[in-house]
């Protein structure tokens, strides 16, 4: 029987019980205080794992295991009111206080940049996400203690940091007067977020760039364990060190570096080697032979690019580039004013830099942070797989470039934790339970982030071969998988995380390509079951993550309910944003009744006639004040604008935007706060890409921004 053929009315009542439940303490468990804070996070995760307000018993207090599950039904539905408001408790603080704390105020209808901070040399990448952290959803924002962190993808150096986080966020000028502002000093605008700390964190030698998205701690039963430490992958983009092996100098180059070595004699070899210091690991190892004086090189091993040059027994060895790095998980405990610029609160160039690391799980504000290579010196890179955190187990899951995944135990070393109960806390390390030796070989492509479902413990993974995989709680494949969905070829992968509907039992993924069409696939979460539709031409770029509706959440499968996705359409030159709706009794993907044909309609971003221009992952927020469910979207062009929300209370008849503008090139992944009555608290983070160091268009690093919502400032 399908989880939507069983009464609403039950199931609605269920999640109620089961939200109420939470909130209690467990056996053992002391209480606090009767005012017990509720400790929130967004980040990248909460946007690709969906937590519907029904479904069946089993289901719901499946999910609910998920502190993303509690944060999604703790939200106002409309009319102001949330789940927890029939009576449910939250720690002696009842919902309808909640509900009243977290109203929004009128429609504004525009969105206002508030602040945006040049984050160095390059910002957040492409497709990636922020993560913010409330200190308290219970109580009004707090200015000192709610923080946002950007990635920043640059190689780490003593003036550029490759992560980054921020408080002091609710300031601004649009709208009311921002509620952080302060009085402009020398060092400080008054106006804008200040750097709440700012790191190089170097695990691989030569430093490395934060590629992907970062997740914060979360303690389910210790309020003040939550928001204390920040996991995140580094990834590769410098070299490895060149060691002369007759000692005559030479030691300590990278990529593009360029030196003379003092050879001993006219035939000298020199080494790349993967040497260990202070627990930071080199990647491949490489043998250079100088065959004769003056004359050039060869490669007896290794991915290695080299130019020689010079006479008699000095060569000039220029490094260019260098492959075979392995990615590395980091876990940070930041110590609020590392790497601050006291003579300019808005600057993150002056990082604290972190080369030697902890070998047990870092203390809370100790600055410190862990290291754990992710394979050997032959594994891959990480571009696209962000670490998703099973809160309730202290596990990660991640992969790299070569198609590995990883299940991380002893992430944050949290309460619930049983291996973290004495005294000494174990770093991050791999769980050996699972795969083979912590890791299960997925594919020999790039790896998207996995997704784990909380109601089957399955793990989901996109490959760049255009194939979703599927793996149980042990790390074996499913019996089904893996799902085509694209045809693997160079835009035909897939590149965003799946989206996981473990209360329905559905899996989503997206590919620009699978022969014939751009694709949207619906499947069962067993993979046994799938369908595909057409979302647009094949082969014209990458397709990211699509975004439910808010009817979506209340019930996926009454009348309204509809997942929207954008791709480029042949027939009228744009992009086109395309809705599907849900059949009433199985929720299985069908075209919307009365939208013809599955109700493609042209987002207007001012983009040139023509133009096949790749967009940013969509997403959506709903505004219970007014009853306006809004869509964000962003198109990567260099032009006014690229940034703009449509109202979907009703599949858009026209393409008119509510609200436009510009920022960089485009934007990045966004995360949104919850709806507030205050003043500059409820806002849109994201990267603007390719931005000059004022954050105007037209360069080539990235900024920091904060929009005020369209809709609620």
């Amino acid at each position: 029987m399908h989880p939507k053929s069983v009464s609403h009315r039950w199931l609605f009542g269920a999640a109620v019980c089961i939200a109420g439940a939470l909130s209690l303490p467990l056996a053992g468990q002391r209480v606090e205080s009767t005012q017990r804070r509720i400790p929130s996070f967004q980040d990248w995760s909460t946007r690709f794992v969906v937590y519907p307000r029904v479904g069946q018993m089993n289901a719901m207090q499946a999910a609910a295991r998920d502190p993303r599950a509690r944060q999604v039904w703790m939200r106002p539905l409309a009319g102001g009111g949330s789940m927890l408001s029939a009576g449910a408790q939250l720690g002696g603080r009842s919902a309808s206080a909640f509900a009243l704390l977290r109203r929004p105020i009128v429609d504004a209808g525009s969105t206002h940049r508030d602040w945006a901070i040049n984050l160095g040399a390059a910002g957040t990448a492409q497709s990636m996400y922020p993560a913010k952290y409330g200190f308290d959803s219970t109580a009004p924002p707090n200015c000192t203690a709610d923080y946002v962190v950007f990635p920043v993808n640059a190689t780490g150096s003593s003036t550029q940091p490759n992560i980054v986080a921020f408080n002091y966020l609710y300031s601004g000028t649009a709208g009311a007067t921002g509620i952080c502002n302060r009085k402009a000093t020398s060092s400080d605008t008054g106006v804008s977020a200040e750097v709440l700390w700012s790191y190089n964190v170097q695990g691989i030698l030569g430093g490395g760039a934060v590629t992907t998205s970062p997740v914060i701690s979360y303690d389910m039963l210790t309020p003040n364990g939550s928001g204390t430490k920040v996991a995140f992958v580094e990834s590769a983009t410098g070299g490895p060190v060149l060691t002369d092996s007759l000692s005559a100098g030479g030691s300590g180059y990278a990529v593009g570096d360029t030196g003379t070595i003092a050879g001993g004699t006219a035939l000298a070899t020199y080494k790349v080697t993967g040497v260990t210091t202070s627990h930071r690991t080199t990647g491949i190892v490489s043998t250079f032979t100088i065959t004769s004086a003056g004359s050039g090189y060869s490669t007896a091993s290794g991915a290695a690019t080299t130019a020689t040059s010079g006479s008699g027994k000095n060569f000039t060895i220029n490094i260019l580039t260098v492959g075979g790095f392995p990615a590395h998980f980091h876990v940070l405990a930041p110590n609020a004013g590392d790497g601050q610029n006291g003579s300019n609160l808005q600057s993150v160039l002056s990082p604290a830099t972190i080369t030697v690391f902890s070998l047990t799980n870092p203390a809370a504000g100790s600055g410190a942070a862990t290291d754990l290579a992710l394979g050997s010196s032959s594994a891959g890179t990480d571009t696209l797989s962000s670490p998703f955190v099973d809160y309730t187990t202290d596990k990660a899951y991640v992969g790299n470039d070569v198609g590995v995944l990883y299940r991380i135990k002893d992430v944050f070393c949290t309460s619930n934790n049983p291996d973290c109960s004495g005294v000494t806390k174990p770093a991050p390390s791999l769980d050996t339970t699972w795969g083979t030796g912590g890791a299960v070989t997925v594919c020999s492509g790039t790896l998207t982030a996995p997704i784990l479902d909380f109601v089957t413990l399955n793990v989901f993974v996109g490959c760049s071969d255009g194939k979703l995989y599927g793996f149980n709680s042990s790390g074996a494949p499913l019996a089904h998988s893996p799902l085509t969905v694209g045809d693997g070829s160079a835009l035909g992968g897939i590149v965003d995380p799946p989206i996981v509907d473990g209360v329905d039992g559905f899996v989503y993924a997206v590919s620009g390509s699978n022969g014939s069409n751009a694709v949207l696939v619906q499947a069962s979460t067993n993979l046994s079951t799938h369908t595909t539709m057409a979302v647009g031409a094949d082969s014209i770029f990458n397709l990211h993550e699509p975004a439910f509706n808010n009817t979506f959440y209340t019930s996926p499968t009454t009348t309204g309910a509809m997942i929207y996705v954008a791709a480029y359409n042949t027939a009228g030159n744009q992009i086109y944003l395309y809705a599907y709706c849900f059949n009433s009794t199985s929720g299985v993907l069908a075209n919307c009744p009365g939208v013809s044909p599955a109700g493609p309609q042209s987002v207007s971003l001012n983009t040139a006639n023509g133009s096949q221009l790749e967009y940013a992952p969509l997403t959506e927020y709903y505004n219970t004040s007014t009853s306006t469910d809004w869509l964000f979207v962003s198109v990567l062009q260099n032009r006014s604008p690229n940034i703009g929300l449509f109202n979907i209370n009703s599949f858009p008849s026209t393409a008119t935007l509510a609200a436009s503008t510009q920022e960089g090139s485009g934007a990045t992944g966004m995360v949104i706060d919850n709806s507030s009555a205050s003043g500059q608290a409820s806002n849109i983070y994201f990267g603007a890409l390719s931005t000059t160091a004022s954050c105007g268009a037209g360069g080539t690093g990235g900024c920091a921004v904060k929009l005020t919502q369209a809709g609620f400032q």
